[in-house]
């Protein structure tokens, strides 16, 4: 059963679902026409990734933009990402309970789009939805009618926030070659100011009971709001029979799982249910989302899940395993397996010398 129990504040799940179309038969009913653009369309990236660390930006780039009245930003989202304006207002919450299960289901005032009027002038709730299915183009476009100051957020990953400035008729604004070099050179940054921490992450060993070894594996960086690290450290380790291995979550907000599937397939993370009439329930998948501990030792045979581990979740930052078969044994973060999240871990006999 999955405790509700401290969600309260369950609002930063995921960087990317994985499984085939979660998503797309509900926006096949909430597609947003396209909407009226009397100036200029600038277009800002949502998130950036760079594979050779797999560190993940969780920033809009640039992070603030200008256009005139009646200029438009389209952008495009690089990653599991919306954007979302509230005008002010408190940012809904990126999951609620199901009505009437110990459960939980993506808001549809996130998943799905709401555009209320053609033209936002800073009042309302406006909102992109989340992308159809990881890998998927995914642009939204929002044309302003009002001077001001707007934040906006993704509501998935909290940290993420930006800002529009809308200035008065005739005022220049930069160009997009100058805004597309400034989005480029943000996320440099962010990549080269979180690649040192990256570097230095490894495993690390204590002693465990009958002279047996725990191995701590970090997952991801250590509380940094710009990027995480889409990462097991290392991504191959060697143990012993009867060692333990914890992971723990560093990240400031970013969930990950530890995964062994054991030759069972690709799960999805939400499971859509049909609801007449409207978009269906994405309904969280239990097996995925909470834990799935083996009754003992691991073997390699039965699927074993640490759950969403994370800060605000009630499963808390880490998830051990204790190994009792020799063998090489795949695991992923469900979560961000699309961007090569995965490890092994290889058990030999006692009296090896194991080690990273």
């Amino acid at each position: 059963m999955i405790r509700l129990a401290g969600l309260v504040g369950l609002s930063i799940l995921m960087g990317a679902f994985v499984g085939s179309g979660w998503l797309r038969a509900g926006l096949a009913e909430a597609q947003v026409p396209p909407l009226p653009v009397s100036g200029p369309l600038i277009e800002v990236q949502g998130g950036a990734f760079d594979p050779q660390t797999q560190i993940e930006v969780m920033e809009f780039l640039p992070k603030t933009v200008h256009v005139p009245v009646g200029g438009a930003i389209r952008w495009q989202m690089n990653g599991f990402h919306n954007a979302a304006f509230t005008s002010g207002a408190a940012y809904p919450p990126f999951v609620i309970p199901v009505p009437g299960q110990q459960n939980v289901q993506v808001n549809p005032l996130v998943a799905f789009p709401v555009v209320p009027a053609p033209v936002y002038e800073g009042i309302g709730y406006y909102n992109s939805g989340l992308p159809p299915e990881p890998g998927l183009a995914f642009e939204f476009t929002l044309t302003f009618g009002m001077p001001g100051i707007y934040e906006y957020a993704c509501i998935v990953h909290p940290n993420m926030k930006a800002y529009v400035e809308v200035d008065p008729p005739g005022v220049p604004v930069p160009a997009q070659a100058a805004v597309t070099a400034q989005g480029q050179a943000e996320a440099q940054q962010y990549i080269a100011a979180a690649r040192p921490t990256v570097e230095e992450q490894q495993a690390t060993r204590s002693v465990g009971p009958a002279a047996t070894t725990i191995w701590t594996s970090p997952m991801d960086i250590p509380n940094d709001p710009h990027v995480a690290a889409q990462r097991f450290f290392p991504q191959n380790l060697t143990v012993q029979i009867g060692d333990t291995v914890r992971w723990v979550n560093q990240a400031l907000t970013e969930p990950h799982t530890v995964t062994f599937r054991a030759g069972t397939g690709r799960e999805p993370e939400f499971v859509p249910v049909p609801q007449a009439p409207g978009p269906p329930m994405l309904v969280a998948n239990p097996p995925v989302f909470a834990p799935v501990v083996p009754p003992g030792p691991y073997d390699g045979t039965v699927y074993a899940n640490s759950g969403f581990l994370g800060p605000d979740f009630p499963f808390g930052l880490d998830f051990s395993l204790t190994f009792s078969q020799p063998g090489t044994y795949a695991y992923v973060c469900v979560l961000h397996e699309p961007l090569g999240m995965a490890g092994f871990i290889t058990v030999q006999p006692a009296g090896s010398q194991p080690g990273s």
